[in-house]
């Protein structure tokens, strides 16, 4: 015979345990997607600060057009706006958004500022180092010769060529004005210069070679001779009679 088990007072069903754990799910969640919309908002909102500010910044306006800044200063309000009415309701993954296209848009203004404020420098930079390379593979011919003109010759032609290539960046970068995208790629040319300092180096490195051996053969075939005992040396000596 089954027995049932008593249910005590105040214990729940299967249902009402069901519907608990999905409620406590549900509060979870939504403590979860609150965390996440407080975060989004605040970086889209600081952004519309920063990139506001930014705009606002006298020596920031060779960079941009005055259009262009009136245009997104316009934005950055109608987003302010935005944030107090329909934005009140709107979660993360807008804000998200939101954020990354204002991201974007202050990220490309300031490596225009960035990339004219170091440019000099670095063109000057570059060409002293290419010329150091020039120096130091002529310094090869004297301080180590065994390494051949046609291997010097591969690293002048290596140098010869990444100066050409920077020379067409640098001149092409100088018919821009400030507020357009700069053209001469940082990045681009210190990998070029890399590439000319790991020929030169593998160039460099060449060891010299070792001195050749002196011929043995002569030597050994005398000093076997005078180990030989006296009668072999006699035998040899009235054979060669």
């Amino acid at each position: 015979m089954e027995i049932k088990k008593a249910k005590r007072a105040g214990q729940l069903t299967a249902e009402q345990v069901r519907e608990a754990k999905s409620r406590l799910k549900w509060y979870e969640q939504r403590d979860q997607d609150k965390i996440k919309n407080d975060k989004a908002l605040n970086d889209f909102e600081s952004m519309i600060y920063k990139l506001r500010d930014w705009l606002r910044e006298e020596d920031n306006e060779p960079y941009v057009l005055e259009e262009d800044r009136e245009a997104l200063m316009e934005k950055l309000m109608e987003h302010e706006d935005w944030i107090y009415d329909e934005g009140a309701t709107a979660n993360f993954t807008t804000f998200e958004k939101l954020y990354k296209t204002l991201n974007t848009q202050y990220g490309k203004l300031e490596k225009r500022r960035a990339a004219d404020v170091g440019r000099d420098q670095f063109i000057k930079d570059t060409f002293e180092k290419l010329e150091k390379f020039d120096e130091s593979v002529q310094d090869l011919k004297e301080t180590k010769s065994w390494i051949s003109d046609e291997e010097r010759k591969d690293v002048s032609d290596k140098i010869a060529e990444v100066r050409t290539w920077f020379n067409e960046q640098v001149e092409k970068q100088a018919a821009l004005k400030k507020h357009e995208d700069p053209i001469l790629d940082t990045a681009a040319a210190t990998k070029k210069l890399n590439s000319v300092s790991k020929l030169y180096t593998k160039v460099s490195s060449k060891k010299k070679p070792k001195p050749p051996k002196p011929e043995k053969k002569k030597e050994d075939e005398e000093k076997k001779e005078e180990e030989k005992p006296e009668e072999a040396q006699q035998e040899t000596q009235q054979e060669e009679e």
